[in-house]
């Protein structure tokens, strides 16, 4: 799969259609979140309520989700798909895989990535600063065939709620009180975004081969952060959240933990860490960031 092939599929299709909510959708689909509203169910099969088996069979006790880098305008003749990462990008990949990503470990066999430029990049220098696993557990590879996780900035109405909100937490999209369709078209848009790729990453993991047990260390290489692995998603700034947010919901995480998703403005080569056995949700932060006043 080419760059060029790729970024002409997303020209012409989009991903994710916004729907409004009918009295189709699936009763017994569990919620996302009282924000996200259910996908009908004429668009998509639900899967929701596999998620927790699925994480289990596979041994995924975190998911870290990880916003792509700093990035360049887009090229001249180009679209938002297009946009590479910049010097400073590349520097904030490399410091997100210097740090806060070597204390994940072990990790999942695959790394699911975007499949744009900037995301692709971004995965690529984390996987280039960080340890391989020791042996015989094998290396983390990425994966960028769900194209589900493409943002959502082709869709109907997007643009117009981008430039009205821009890089703003997810809450300022999804309790929009000063203007209801604004705040109902976030509402149908996120929530079919969210369902869409959690849809689809449940189908990709279920269809890979459950890893062997990961080697365990002593020199801090190894299984550094308990039981299980972690699965790596990286993405796209506010969407990322919105699967996020998915998640804790469907695996009944507190109310504080869905609050820190809704009122965290991720930055570039940052994310959330989601601790599926303690049900909690933190945010990874590069140092460089966190000292800046």
């Amino acid at each position: 799969m080419t760059t060029t092939t790729v970024s002409s599929v997303f020209r012409r299709t989009p991903m994710v259609l916004f729907h409004r909510i009918t009295s189709r959708a699936l009763s017994s689909t569990p919620s996302l979140h009282p924000w996200l509203p259910p996908s009908p169910s004429s668009y998509m099969p639900s899967n929701l309520d596999l998620v927790q088996p699925t994480l289990a069979a596979q041994g995924i006790s975190r998911i870290a989700f990880l916003r792509h880098a700093n990035t360049l305008p887009t090229p001249i003749n180009g679209t938002d798909f297009d946009r590479p990462l910049s010097p400073l990008g590349k520097q904030q990949a490399q410091e997100a895989g210097t740090t806060f990503a070597r204390d994940l470990q072990p990790y999942f066999t695959k790394m699911y990535v975007s499949p744009s430029p900037r995301t692709i990049e971004t995965a690529q220098i984390v996987l280039d600063h960080i340890p391989p696993p020791p042996p015989p557990s094998p290396k983390m590879e990425m994966d960028t065939s769900l194209y589900e996780l493409y943002d959502m900035s082709a869709q109907p109405g997007s643009g117009r709620l981008f430039e009205k909100h821009g890089y703003a937490p997810l809450k300022e999209y999804l309790n929009d009180t000063t203007n209801e369709q604004d705040c109902t078209d976030a509402r149908v848009g996120f929530g079919m975004y969210s369902h869409s790729c959690i849809n689809a990453l449940m189908n990709a993991l279920a269809a890979t081969t459950p890893p062997a047990p990961p080697t365990t260390t002593t020199d801090g290489t190894g299984n550094g952060s308990g039981g299980g692995t972690t699965l790596w998603v990286v993405g796209h700034a506010m969407y990322t959240p919105s699967i996020v947010l998915g998640l804790a919901t469907i695996l009944d995480f507190d109310d504080t933990s869905k609050d820190l998703i809704l009122s965290t403005n991720t930055k570039e080569a940052e994310g959330y860490l989601l601790d599926i056995a303690n049900k909690e949700v933190s945010l990874l932060q590069r140092p460089s960031s966190t000292s800046v006043a």
